[in-house]
């Protein structure tokens, strides 16, 4: 609930603000609140908070100085120009700069809610925009009733648009349309991590990880369609360079009479990069297929301009080789076909919808997350699963090696999940789905348009006004 009105004493402090103040005013907004849902890179020192919070909060600053300029002269302009601006900007910052950022979208506070649904029609930028046409209606009535005019045309209308956002907002989300049916596939992930600390050399020549997920999966029992293994979960102890490895997925395939899906990251050609890679095997323990990850994460997988941080930012060491990016490929199964999303591609639409509408019925995301800890990284990362679920109408598997694992309908709610560091197994029986969402089936595109016509309507009223006003002020002199 609080998503409604969060914005709106921005929107107040710069009604009145020069664009130069109002850009202040946003970015100390953009400092306390992406500050405080980033708190987790504060596990990688403050300057890595530092940089993310700063370039995060340039996006909030844009917003301000943009929607303050836009509104002068205009009626109501926080109702409407203010959503379209902040649509532009979520849109922006989950592509920009280095891939974008993906995380605490406003829209992703409503997955509880009914108002959630709205991302079936237009993405969760589309709830942020009803979000934030909801602080800006009750901005203007705020407005209206400091300046002791609340019983205004501006004041009346500003009252009747709280009222009617919520309730458009409501029924458009009880319209939302469903994706169809399309068989069940019973499916199992397995959590082996359990301990909050990095592995040691004897643990990792051991594979400790794949050990636990062979004794985990073959513990299920037979019956499931696929076991999903999380990111990393072979490591750098690959199929292709090691036959350790491949004989314990075969164990485990032919043990449970399973599909296995698994996570590794092979050393490149030049032994000085690396792939993050699905590999799918089938019950025999056959390798069936590939696909890699195409959106990587700058300080993460790779370390962009490394030879600029070398020498004064020793968190980079946590980073040895940089990732290269590969294809993508749905995966295909006897039951249905797999969109598998590795780790934080799940925090943007794009790569989900791509995998939809190459017909997969079911999406996983494997993830690690083990280097986040107690943070909320897990919580949030959980969440934008949630909001993919949503706009793609489709099951997600979020399978992470140390937590948070969940299995979300195709509404977004969750079925089941796991804690934290817990050693766990989820089994469930979860149903298929086909069909597009308008979402899934126009994306981002017709609500980005829209966006930039409102704004650019605006900007040029505001620009007009500011150069009559500056012909008076000439004409008055002479």
């Amino acid at each position: 609930m609080a998503g409604w009105i969060a914005l709106a004493p921005l929107l107040c402090a710069i009604a009145d603000a020069g664009p130069a103040k109002a850009a202040l005013l946003g970015f100390l907004a953009g400092v306390v609140a992406f500050g405080l849902a980033g708190e987790w890179t504060l596990l990688f020192g403050f300057h890595a908070w530092l940089a993310l919070t700063s370039a995060l909060s340039l996006y909030a600053a844009g917003f301000a100085a943009i929607v303050a300029f836009a509104r002068r002269g205009t009626a109501l302009g926080l109702i409407w120009i203010a959503p379209a601006v902040w649509i532009l900007m979520e849109w922006a910052r989950s592509r920009f700069p280095l891939g974008g950022f993906g995380l605490a979208q406003l829209g992703y506070t409503q997955v509880d809610l009914a108002w959630g649904q709205l991302g079936v029609w237009g993405g969760g930028i589309f709830v942020s925009g009803l979000l934030l046409a909801v602080s800006g209606a009750i901005a203007e009535l705020a407005l209206a009733v400091r300046g002791g005019t609340v019983a205004t045309f501006n004041g009346r209308v500003s009252g009747a648009a709280v009222v009617l956002l919520v309730v458009f907002g409501w029924v458009l989300a009880m319209q939302a349309p469903s994706t169809l049916p399309a068989g069940e596939m019973k499916i199992a992930a397995v959590q082996p991590y359990d301990v909050n600390r990095g592995l040691d050399a004897a643990e990792e020549n051991e594979k400790f990880v794949l050990r636990r997920l062979e004794v985990d999966s073959v513990g299920l029992g037979p019956g499931n369609d696929l076991i999903v293994w999380p990111e990393a979960s072979l490591r750098a102890s690959v199929p292709e360079a090691d036959f350790d490895t491949a004989q314990a997925v075969e164990r485990t395939a032919r043990a449970t009479g399973s599909w296995i899906l698994a996570n590794g990251q092979p050393l490149g050609a030049d032994g000085m990069s690396f792939m993050n890679r699905n590999y799918l095997y089938d019950p025999s323990g056959t390798l069936i297929s590939s696909s890699d990850k195409e959106k990587l994460v700058p300080f993460g997988e790779y370390v962009p301009w490394r030879e600029f941080w070398s020498g004064w930012v020793s968190s980079i060491e946590r980073v040895p080789l940089d990732a290269i990016p590969g294809e993508y490929r749905t995966f295909h199964m006897p039951k249905g076909d797999l969109g598998t999303i590795i780790c934080f591609e799940s925090t943007t639409s794009e790569p989900v919808i791509r995998s939809v509408r190459d017909g997969a019925n079911v999406v996983i995301v494997e993830t690690n997350n083990r280097s986040f800890e107690w943070s909320s990284l897990s919580r949030q990362h959980v969440t934008a699963s949630r909001m993919r679920a949503i706009e793609s109408g489709r099951p997600v598997i979020h399978a992470a090696i140390s937590g948070i694992t969940a299995f979300i309908d195709s509404d977004g709610s969750v079925l089941a999940e796991t804690a934290l560091f817990e050693r766990a197994s989820i089994g469930r029986q979860v149903e298929l789905r086909d069909g597009l969402t308008p979402y899934a089936r126009r994306g981002d595109g017709p609500l980005v348009i829209a966006s930039v016509i409102i704004v650019g309507i605006a900007f040029a009223g505001a620009v007009g006004r500011s150069r009559r006003g500056l012909s008076k002020e000439l004409q008055s002199d002479h």
